[in-house]
């Protein structure tokens, strides 16, 4: 009988010492698995860094752009004024 309870015990040790294998090949995985996604976080944020920066300088360059507009469209206002100015003096 103790034959029997000794074998057994070692049946279920096999079984156990297998299940923790099996417990650390997953785990091993989980901590690969949240080391690449860890990676994945730093990447995705220095991205939107990036992004955020683009956006800042699109909208600098937009605004100068809109600002030198602007100006373009007054110098022309004061050059057609000037020069209907001109053909009346002309014309007369």
């Amino acid at each position: 009988m103790n034959e029997d309870f000794q074998g057994f015990k070692k049946s279920v040790d096999e079984r156990f010492n297998k299940v923790d294998e099996r417990f650390n090949k997953v785990e091993k995985r989980l901590d690969s698995l949240d080391a690449r996604f860890a990676e994945m976080q730093a990447e995705l944020e220095s991205i939107k860094v990036k992004l955020e920066d683009i956006e800042q300088r699109l909208k600098d360059d937009t605004d100068a752009l809109a600002k030198e507009v602007v100006q373009l469209k007054r110098r022309v206002v004061l050059l057609e004024q000037k020069l209907g100015m001109a053909q009346t003096s002309f014309a007369a």
